[in-house]
C-alpha cells in the first residue's frame, strides 16, 4: 500500500510544479507586455496579453485561486484587444491588482527584491504584491521620494509612465 501513497504524492507534486510554471509564465508575459509598451510596441503587448488569456487547464489549483485566475485571463484578453497603447497600459496595470489579489489569497510572500533585474522591476514587484517596502525601494532608487498614495493611484502613475507623451 505504500506505493499508493507515493503515487498520490507524485501526482500532487506534479500539480504544484505545473502551477509554479504557470505563474512564472504569467510573470514573463507581464514583463514582456510592459517592455513592449515602453518601446511603443502595441502588438508585442497584445501578444503577451493573448498568452495570458490562454485557457489551459491548471491541475491542483486551490479553489480560492480559480476566480482570480479567470479574472487574470479575462484581463489578458482585454489587453490583447486593446486599441491603443494607453488602453493597453491601463489593462496591464489592472492585471497587477489581480496578481496582488492572488498573492494575498494564496499567502505567497513578497520576494526580497534581489530578484529585480532593473530598478523599475522593484516598482512592478511592489504593485504586484502590494508591498510598501518593494515600492519604496523602487521609487527611492529612481530618485523619487516615497509617497502616501494608495495602490490604485500608484497603478495609475505606472500606466501613465508606460505611454510617453
Amino acid at each position: 500500500m505504500w506505493w499508493l501513497l507515493a503515487g498520490c504524492w507524485n501526482i500532487q507534486e506534479e500539480a504544484r510544479h505545473r502551477r509554479v510554471w504557470e505563474m512564472i509564465d504569467h510573470e514573463h508575459d507581464l514583463y514582456a507586455a510592459r517592455d513592449a509598451l515602453t518601446r511603443g510596441d502595441l502588438e508585442g503587448a497584445q501578444a503577451a496579453g493573448g498568452r495570458m488569456a490562454e485557457k489551459d487547464p491548471l491541475p491542483g489549483l486551490p479553489n480560492e485561486a480559480g476566480p482570480v485566475l479567470r479574472q487574470l485571463r479575462e484581463q489578458g484578453e482585454a489587453l490583447e484587444k486593446a486599441a491603443t497603447r494607453a488602453d493597453a497600459a491601463d489593462r496591464l496595470v489592472e492585471m497587477t491588482a489581480t496578481c496582488a489579489q492572488c498573492h494575498h489569497a494564496m499567502k505567497i510572500p513578497s520576494p526580497d527584491g534581489s530578484i529585480a533585474k532593473r530598478t523599475t522591476d522593484l516598482v512592478w514587484l511592489g504593485v504586484a504584491f502590494e508591498d510598501e517596502r518593494l515600492w519604496a525601494l523602487g521609487v527611492n532608487a529612481l530618485g523619487s521620494p516615497p509617497d502616501q498614495l494608495g495602490w490604485p493611484e500608484r497603478r495609475g502613475q505606472l500606466a501613465a509612465a508606460l505611454v510617453p507623451h
